[in-house]
């Protein structure tokens, strides 16, 4: 009996060495470069993870798993990531590292629509080893041959992303394939014959579309185990962010049902620069069914950059901005030009609400180079005005000359660890009210995304869009205009 089951763990860890490859693990839903090397940079910001998965709990020598995952992206279109893995199944023990690189290709410009193709490709390799001991007398050649050898291998995959449709194509192991039969040494076919299909489309909820719902349904099609689809859904929470793709959520619980193996719960949450997730996988069918099931855990750390310019000496200068829309009488002699609408008593209260705007609004204070600083002593609920912020047109894509005002302020909320703020977005009135709220958020994002990557903790940053509905200005003609389109910074918590 000991014999047989010996042989069973031998085939299941065999198995299992070629599945692990590509989608074994219940995570990949966090980060689907663990199947596909053309996600690799898709977070948008660096990234390490740390697995343990402990395969088929309560069975002797069933397979444990260790795996530490960097992702990451240089520039805006090149991704990188790189792994080291230990397997082991308690007869063979597998070690290896593969690194990966990724090129997108944006088809669109716009984050309110992301349009985007992406190619990757990894290259590693590995080492095999066996533990005679628990062999036995099973002397068959073929272990020896398996003892102390190495192979490299390859992964090559595409990805596809327009709005939040999300579709992947993977060839894992591209230099170590088997097939059943002499119809497949067609090339083309060989390729397909070992592949990963997935598809995703992600739904978002409330209001402030905090709420987001994915499902996702993976394809592995496989020669030499059994083919595999998994079908997932992932619900999760962000109150700051409108939209984001590449941030991770604070909160999230997920489903999985893989067929051939059972079904998955998992859940995790975020805190500060470091999340953890925990998933359980159900005993389900062949050897699974006789233990107390699968554990894995894994462990982020998401990195910022941190920048330390120079003091800064507060010298507090009027500010002709806010000088013109604190300007009762100026205001009401402004003409009544309308852009959306013919309704002179509409125009009168935006006149009357441009006035309302300005009462928690704080002239902002700049120094002998004439450059914006903020309060050593900042009062709850007063606003500024950020100065120097510019993005393209219908776009939430900062320009470069915005990154000295965004690292000012970093600068001074890292001297200010107490300070809570929010990021206001705020655009005209010409176009769509719908567009413009969303692009507001989505500006005011970019700002929250900048200061994160600068050491900033997310949870000291709130994020609104209020479109067009706070002008300071009537949006009478293009210089009230360019006025109403600011980020505005709002104390919110101060010590």
């Amino acid at each position: 009996m000991k014999k047989l089951l010996l042989i069973v763990l031998i085939f299941s860890a065999l198995q299992n060495l070629h599945a692990q490859e590509a989608s074994l693990f219940a995570h990949y839903y966090l980060d689907r470069t663990f199947y596909n090397p053309a996600y690799a940079g898709g977070i948008g910001y660096p990234i390490v993870h740390f697995i343990y998965r402990k395969q088929w709990a309560g069975f002797s020598g069933a397979p444990e798993t260790f795996m530490l995952w960097g992702n990451g992206h240089i520039g805006n279109n090149i991704g990188v990531a790189g792994r080291v893995i230990r397997d082991n199944t308690g007869i063979f023990t597998q070690t290896g590292g593969s690194a990966t690189v990724s090129y997108t290709v944006k088809l669109s410009e716009s984050i309110l629509d992301p349009h985007r193709l992406s190619f990757g490709l990894s290259l590693g390799a590995k080492t095999y080893s066996l533990n005679w001991e628990r062999l036995g007398d099973l002397t068959d050649p073929t272990f020896y041959n398996l003892h102390n050898s190495w192979k490299m291998d390859g992964a090559f995959g595409v990805h596809y992303l327009y709005k939040r449709l999300d579709l992947g194509f993977a060839f894992p192991q591209l230099f170590n394939r088997r097939l059943n039969n002499d119809f497949a040494q067609n090339g083309f076919v060989r390729y397909f014959s070992e592949s990963v299909m997935s598809a995703s489309y992600r739904f978002a909820v409330g209001a402030q579309q905090s709420f987001h719902i994915t499902p996702l349904i993976l394809y592995k099609v496989s020669q030499l185990a059994t083919s595999q689809i998994d079908f997932s859904v992932k619900a999760s929470y962000d109150p700051n962010l409108d939209d984001i793709e590449e941030y991770d959520p604070f909160f999230w619980v997920a489903y999985l049902n893989r067929s051939e193996y059972g079904h998955i719960v998992s859940s995790g949450f975020k805190v500060k620069n470091t999340s953890i997730s925990y998933a359980y996988e159900f005993g389900g069918k062949g050897i699974g069914a006789y233990t107390s099931g699968s554990h894995e855990v894994m462990l982020s750390y998401h990195f910022g950059e941190k920048k330390s310019p120079p003091p800064i000496e507060d010298k507090p200068v009027a500010d002709s901005l806010l000088a013109k829309n604190t300007d009762s009488t100026a205001l009401a002699q402004k003409d009544s030009g309308q852009v959306k609408t013919d309704s002179s008593a509409v125009a009168d209260k935006q006149k009357t609400d441009s006035l309302a705007n300005t009462a928690s609004l704080e002239a902002p204070m700049l120094d002998t180079e004439g450059k914006q600083i903020f309060p050593n002593k900042p009062q709850k609920g007063k606003r500024v005005v950020l100065r120097n912020m510019n993005f393209e047109t219908g776009s939430d894509k900062m320009n470069p000359n915005s990154n000295e005002a965004l690292d000012r302020l970093a600068e001074y909320l890292e001297k200010n660890p107490s300070v809570r703020i929010e990021i206001g977005g705020h655009t005209d009135n010409v176009g769509d009210d719908t567009f413009n709220k969303k692009l507001s958020q989505l500006r005011a994002n970019s700002v929250m995304r900048y200061l994160v990557s600068k050491g900033i903790a997310i949870e000291r940053i709130v994020t609104k869009g209020y479109g067009e509905e706070s002008p300071l200005g009537s949006n009478d003609d293009e210089d009230d205009r360019a006025i109403n389109r600011r980020i505005e910074m709002k104390f919110l918590e101060v010590k």
